[in-house]
């Protein structure tokens, strides 16, 4: 037997309300990325919070990952002060 689909024309408005309701109703996620000489990293999460905080975790979950014996590491950033420009990411 062939299914019928029923075709249901809205109105403008509730039109537009459902659109904007499936493009706000998404789960987010974080997407942390790098790239070293040994290989390239992403840490995805599902913590929003972009701050200080977020950024030394994520910054030490990939030196974590690094070889042993890593005796320098360089880091280059062109993300906002307010996350890698202050005295607050200092790592060990």
């Amino acid at each position: 037997m062939k299914k019928e689909t029923e075709l249901k024309i809205l109105p403008k408005e509730e039109n537009s309300r459902e659109i904007q309701s499936a493009h706000w109703n998404r789960t987010l996620i974080t997407l942390y990325a790098s790239v070293s000489w040994f290989r390239d990293h992403v840490v995805v999460s599902d913590h929003m919070q972009h701050n200080k905080t977020s950024v030394v975790i994520f910054t030490t979950e990939v030196l974590a990952k690094l070889p042993h014996g890593v005796k320098e590491v360089k880091i280059w950033t062109d993300g906002p002060a307010s996350q890698f420009k202050n005295k607050y990411v200092f790592l060990p």
